[in-house]
C-alpha cells in the first residue's frame, strides 16, 4: 500500500532539514572560535612571559651601554662624542650566592622570624641584588617547557640542547651581560622548537580550521622573528663592548673600563 506525499510536504521538509544544516554549522563554527580562543591565550601568556623577560634584557643592555656613551638612534645602537666611565657593580656573584641561600632558608617550613628578617635585612643592605634578570629568565624557561605537553624524556632532551647552545655562543666566559643576552637567546630559541612541533601537530589534524591555521602561520613567523632579533642583539652588543675596550671580572662581577 503506497502513500502520496504532496509536494508542499516534500518543501517543508527540505526547509526543515535546511534549518537544522544551518544550525549545527553555527554550533560548530562557534565551538571552532571557542576552541581557537582557549588555544591563542594559552600561547599567549607563554610568549608574554618571554616578551617580559626581554623587555628587561634590554633595560639592562641600556643600563651598560649607556654610561659608555652609546645612545639608540632610529634603533641602532650609535656611539656618542662624549664617553662616560661605568660604575662597577655593586653586588658580588657571591653575595648573589648568600642571598639566595637566605631567600632558600625563609621559604623552608616552619621558618622562623629571625630568618625572615635576617633576608630582610640582607635585601635592604644590597639593593644591587635586583638589578639582574636571572631569577625572570629562569622562570621563563619554565613557562616555555611548560607550554607544551611531552615526556619528561623530551624536557630533558630539549633542556639539553638549549644548554649546548648557551655554551655554543661563549657562556663560560661570556661578560654577566652576554650571559642575560644568551640566557635570551636560549628561551627564544626553545619557545620557537617547541612552537614548530605545535604547528605540526595541529596540520596533522583533520580538523584543522581555517582561522587557526592562519593564526599558527602568524605565530611560528613571529617567534622566529623573535628569535633572530635576540641573536642579532647579542652580536651588536658584543661588537660594541669591544669597540668600547671593556674588561670583565667575572669572578667580581666587575666592569672595567680601559682608555
Amino acid at each position: 500500500m503506497s502513500q502520496y506525499i504532496g509536494q508542499s510536504e516534500y518543501a517543508l521538509s527540505a526547509v526543515h532539514l535546511g534549518s537544522q544544516i544551518d544550525q549545527w554549522r553555527r554550533l560548530e563554527r562557534a565551538q571552532e572560535q571557542r576552541d581557537l580562543e582557549k588555544f591563542i591565550q594559552e600561547l599567549r601568556q607563554v610568549d608574554q612571559s618571554i616578551n617580559e623577560n626581554r623587555a628587561q634584557v634590554r633595560q639592562v643592555v641600556a643600563a651598560v651601554l649607556h654610561p659608555l656613551g652609546y645612545r639608540k638612534h632610529k634603533g641602532q645602537w650609535r656611539k656618542a662624542r662624549k664617553v662616560k666611565e661605568l660604575d662597577a657593580a655593586k653586588v658580588t656573584l657571591a653575595e648573589y650566592n648568600e642571598f639566595q641561600g637566605l631567600l632558600d632558608a625563609a621559604d623552608k617550613e616552619g621558618a622562623k622570624q629571625s630568618v625572615l628578617n635576617k633576608a630582610k635585612q640582607y635585601a635592604q643592605a644590597h639593593p644591587g641584588l635586583f638589578d639582574g634578570t636571572t631569577a625572570v629568565s629562569h622562570n621563563t624557561l619554565i613557562s616555555v617547557m611548560n607550554s607544551v605537553k611531552m615526556n619528561p624524556s623530551g624536557k630533558i632532551y630539549f633542556e639539553g640542547e638549549a644548554a649546548a647552545l648557551r655554551r655554543s655562543l661563549g657562556e663560560a666566559t661570556a661578560t654577566p651581560l652576554e650571559k642575560l643576552l644568551i640566557q635570551d637567546i636560549a628561551i627564544c630559541w626553545l619557545r620557537l622548537q617547541l612552537m614548530e612541533q605545535v604547528y605540526s601537530l595541529n596540520y596533522s589534524s583533520d580538523n584543522l580550521s581555517i582561522a587557526k591555521a592562519d593564526y599558527l602561520e602568524r605565530r611560528l613567523s613571529a617567534t622566529h622573528k623573535r628569535y633572530l632579533q635576540s641573536v642579532e642583539t647579542l652580536a651588536r652588543v658584543r661588537r660594541l663592548l669591544s669597540r668600547a675596550g671593556v674588561q670583565i671580572n667575572v669572578a667580581g662581577q666587575q666592569v672595567v673600563v680601559n682608555g
